[in-house]
């Protein structure tokens, strides 16, 4: 069994970490009979992620599986707290996550992450098996291990293709075997009319136009979900459009009112994604529900421009 990357090791482990101090605090309030009762689930998510960059290192993209038992009131939250799941805003609706924020969450219960035999994933006539990693664990509160592709090689996991997501199985689940189809990836995306090579900078003193090329609608299944990010590595900003749109706005307001507009300094430097979401709901044998979620971005750098205190 491979350990996760540094990097992955460090998110979940600060997540584990808010997740104990969460549920120590949450225990307390058991006492004064304050809890709700725990409701088990079992939740299976794979999450396909493809990222393409204006810059020279290209496009990468990334697969992750997990199959979680979750014991507790409130399954999505803590779920969102461990980074197993994102939270994802509404058409028309923006929100903030703060990366150094721990959320209070109360009535927290087990999360088991189940074995689930050989994961692998199909696409473009091209298999990849992912490895399985162990999860940091935290007492008796989070255990089992997450599958992920070993590297962030593009080719293996493209666009608008179909994919075949199959398990071999294991003692604590059946075997899996579903299909899904992925969308386009962005294109002809612009801001404030101009490329994004061209931008530059965002001005977060006015309303951002955002617009793209809208993906394929000729399946009514799909309802993909556009959604803007921009982030400059603490707080991130993500607001959701209708993908058949074509366009969006993101309000002055919001931007004003974020937390990037409240930093010191005139300019910095932040980077701008916009993402298509397309989420496919699946059935098996020994899951309560199931997630197929496709990611795929087009990012680059640019500078934030906020108000002069002058």
């Amino acid at each position: 069994m491979r350990a996760l990357s540094l990097h992955q090791l460090k998110l979940l482990a600060l997540a584990a970490v808010a997740y104990s101090a969460a549920a120590c605090s949450a225990s307390v309030g058991s006492d004064t009979g304050e809890s709700s009762e725990d409701v088990g689930v079992t939740r299976g998510l794979v999450r396909i992620e493809r990222s393409t960059t204006l810059e020279p290192d290209g496009a990468r993209a990334y697969a992750l599986a997990r199959f979680a038992n979750v014991s507790s009131a409130n399954p999505d939250r803590v779920l969102e707290l461990l980074q197993l799941t994102d939270a994802l805003p509404d058409v028309g609706q923006c929100y903030e996550a703060d990366a150094e924020s721990q959320p209070a969450l109360s009535g927290l219960g087990r999360v088991e992450l189940l074995e689930a035999g050989d994961v692998t994933i199909a696409a473009a006539d091209r298999a990849t098996l992912l490895a399985p990693r162990a999860f940091p664990t935290v007492k008796d509160l989070v255990s089992g291990v997450v599958y992920s592709t070993r590297d962030q090689a593009a080719d293996p996991l493209p666009a608008a293709a179909s994919y075949r997501v199959t398990s071999s199985g294991s003692a604590l689940l059946p075997p899996l075997d579903i299909t899904a189809d992925a969308p386009l990836s962005p294109s002809g995306v612009r801001m404030d009319g101009l490329s994004l090579v061209e931008a530059g900078a965002v001005d977060l003193n006015r309303s951002v136009q955002v617009a793209w090329e809208p993906g394929d609608d000729l399946d009514p299944e799909y309802r993909d979900l556009i959604v803007f990010e921009l982030t400059d590595g603490v707080s991130t900003l993500l607001c959701g459009f209708d993908d058949l749109a074509g366009h969006g706005t993101v309000p002055q307001s919001v931007l004003q009112n974020s937390t990037l507009a409240l930093q010191d300094g005139r300019s910095s430097d932040a980077s701008v994604a916009l993402h298509r979401v397309r989420s496919v709901g699946f059935t098996s044998d020994g899951l309560d529900e199931g997630e197929i979620r496709f990611d795929f971005e087009v990012r680059t750098r640019l500078r934030v421009i906020r108000a002069s205190n002058e």
